[in-house]
């Protein structure tokens, strides 16, 4: 469980700044709500993904050892 929560916080924390660029000013970044929202949306399907995988494996191991 520690392991997903650690997947969803890198996840969340993805940040499009790149540094030494005057475009993009000198400050640190910040996410508009749109990037918010959609970095949500995609950990969620990512760790969505992850889960239903992991679920169908252990299923598939349990009827494979009955």
């Amino acid at each position: 469980m520690q392991i997903i929560s650690f997947v969803v916080a890198l996840l969340l924390d993805v940040r499009a700044h790149i540094p030494n660029q005057p475009s993009f000013g000198s400050g640190p970044p910040r996410a508009s709500s749109g990037a918010l929202l959609i970095g949500a949306i995609a950990a969620f399907l990512v760790t969505t993904a992850f889960l239903s995988a992991a679920l169908w494996l252990a299923v598939r191991l349990t009827m494979e050892l009955l």
